[in-house]
């Protein structure tokens, strides 16, 4: 399966019971119904180098004490990586589905 670049890496932290979780996040693409997932997907180092692993792609409710927030911005689809270990660096990209991509940004990244 041919894998599509979904994200670069703007900052990571350990959240115990649930991974290493990445940023950004994303609103689902309005287009379509999320349903959260699990696959397989590709991290790309800056030093070029790649490595697989397991990635959850879960809609979560921030709990955003500000009234005036949208509701739209309260729901989004973090990632995890739940098996890793390791922080992957600031600046890495992530590879998934062409799938997963049009859910999270639209197809034609929109």
């Amino acid at each position: 399966m041919s894998l599509v670049e979904l994200m670069t890496i703007s900052e990571t932290f350990k959240l115990e019971g649930r991974g290493i979780v990445l940023a950004p996040s994303f609103f689902p693409h309005p287009h379509g119904r999320w349903k959260n997932r699990i696959e397989t997907v590709v991290i790309q180092f800056p030093d070029g180098s790649a490595t697989e692993t397991q990635a959850r792609f879960e809609l979560n409710h921030l709990n955003i004490p500000d009234p005036n927030v949208p509701i739209e911005l309260r729901w989004q689809v973090v990632v995890t990586l739940p098996d890793h270990t390791e922080k992957p660096p600031v600046g890495s990209n992530i590879l998934v589905s062409p799938e997963t991509r049009d859910a999270l940004i639209g197809p034609n990244g929109d």
